[in-house]
């Protein structure tokens, strides 16, 4: 994803979400939850990290999947 700030900077941001010794593609990220992009079954209980990749530079956010991903879903809620 590209965007454009109002100075007209254009940015790289990729986000995924890294569990269990995998990489899933996220397509948003809001404060308690996000939607992916990759379906997967993870067990509730399970510890991950959201990471935001903004022009190369990462930030990692450690999460709490405390409802697990159902692969019937791409809703995934986190503490």
């Amino acid at each position: 994803m590209i965007t454009t700030d109002q100075k007209g900077h254009s940015a790289s941001v990729e986000i995924c979400l890294r569990v269990g010794g995998k990489s899933l593609s996220v397509a948003q990220v809001q404060e308690f939850s996000l939607i992916l992009r990759d379906k997967c079954d993870i067990p509730a209980g399970t510890r991950a990290e959201v990471v935001i990749n903004v022009d190369g530079e990462d930030s990692v956010y450690p999460i709490l999947l405390h409802r697990g991903i159902s692969s019937q879903s791409e809703l995934v809620e986190f503490l």
